[in-house]
Order: structure tokens, then C-alpha cells, then sequence
């Protein structure tokens, strides 16, 4: 399947323990920066380590479960994240349900948006998205926040570089298979490379989310 991040749909993942399930519910509020929101009355400052809002995070956390209960193989992986808030809660997901043998491959350049290429992607003209400073997060960054959360294991693999320069290296595609695919590159060249290079990993009964599906140029 592949699916926006808003599509929402997919069924109540398993049935987890109680202690499961609040580990992972605390993980998004964090993610989110909420869990103490009510004692800073008037606070405007946010430090969330995730763009996507609980929306985005629930129906994450459904997609990657289903994909468990399921049994679909392969690994989880996120191309362009931020400061890593979904490869954060997809760890930790794992981490809850004591899978070992999955990883979770954190893409991303680590310095922005690549400059659009109108000639070659048209679709991406007057993009604006390399401009944008605070996409500029290291990859010091995100593996810290990755120990913040207790998360930093050798299951986490982390990939820097542009997508057309990293995605075809010989570390990526001997990957054998990818359960759920998410990519967040925020341009229609970003999205493309990934999916010619790494489509053809995706297991059958395995999702796809993209991110900036609601753009029109991802739609072209």
C-alpha cells in the first residue's frame, strides 16, 4: 500500500500489554513535547523533535504495528527525518515489542533540502525547501536525541548523504527487504530517487507513506 501521512485506516494494531502501550503513548508525547504542556501555561517555546502532530505519530504507530502483526518482513525506514522523531517512535515500537531483528534505517542528507533541479524535475521549480534553515539538523543531533530516548542500539542505521548519491550504494541495496517505507524529502526529486531505488525492496502486504502526498507536484 501507499499512503499520505493523513490517510489514516489502518486497523487497531495488536493487542500489546497495557505497559506496552503507555511506553509507546509516552514516546509520541515527548516526540511532541506535550507531556508537561499544562504546567507551562502561556509557554509559547516548543521543543518537539517531530513535524508530523499526534495525528501523524497515531497513525504511524498503527501502520508499523500492522505491518508486525502481520509479519510482513523487512526493515523500517524513513527518508528525509528532521530530528528523527519517526524513526524514534518506529524504534521504540520495536523496543516494545522486543523485536531484535528488524532495524530501522534513519536516511537523510543531515544538511537540508537539496537545491531544486527544474530541468530535470519540473515539477520542483521556485522549490524553496533548501532555504529553510531549521531543516538543517545534524546527524550529532539526531543520534543524540535517538539516547535521549534510550533508543541508540545497533539495530539504528543511520545513512547521510543525498538521496541520488546514497540510496544506490552497495549498504542500501543489500538490504533484502523493507516492511514500511516512509519518505518525507520534501521534494518531488527527493521522493522519485528513493522510490526507483528502493521500491522494489518493499514486501508484498508492506506500506508506503508519503509524507507530502498533499502537494500537487508529488501527484504529478
Amino acid at each position: 500500500r501507499c499512503l499520505p501521512m493523513w490517510a489514516g485506516g489502518a486497523e487497531e494494531a495488536g493487542s500489546g500489554s497495557g505497559l506496552q502501550e503507555a511506553y509507546v503513548h509516552m514516546v509520541k508525547s515527548a516526540l511532541l513535547d506535550t507531556i508537561y504542556a499544562k504546567d507551562r501555561p502561556g509557554e509559547t517555546k516548543v521543543v518537539a523533535r517531530s513535524m508530523v502532530g499526534r495525528k501523524g505519530l497515531d497513525d504511524l504507530e498503527a501502520f508499523v504495528k500492522e505491518v508486525l502483526d502481520k509479519n510482513v518482513p523487512g526493515d523500517l525506514m524513513e527518508t528525509g527525518v528532521w530530528q528523527g522523531g519517526s524513526c524514534i517512535l518506529m524504534a521504540a515500537i520495536l523496543k516494545a515489542r522486543g523485536d531484535r531483528d528488524r532495524k530501522v534505517w534513519v536516511v537523510d542528507s543531515f544538511e537540508g533540502c537539496p537545491k531544486p533541479d527544474p530541468e530535470m524535475y519540473p515539477a520542483d521549480n521556485n522549490d524553496q525547501h533548501h532555504t529553510y534553515d531549521n531543516l538543517r539538523v545534524s546527524i550529532h543531533k539526531v543520534t543524540s536525541n535517538f539516547a535521549d530516548f534510550g533508543l541508540a542500539s545497533s539495530q539504528i542505521e543511520y545513512v547521510k548523504g543525498w538521496f541520488h548519491d546514497t540510496m544506490y550504494t552497495e549498504r542500501i541495496q543489500n538490504i533484502e527487504s523493507i516492511a514500511l517505507l516512509r519518505l518525507d524529502g520534501d521534494l518531488y526529486q527527493s521522493t522519485i530517487e528513493v522510490l526507483r531505488a528502493v521500491y522494489y525492496k518493499v514486501s508484498i502486504g508492506g506500506i508506503i507513506i508519503i509524507d507530502d502526498w498533499r502537494l500537487d507536484k508529488m501527484q504529478a
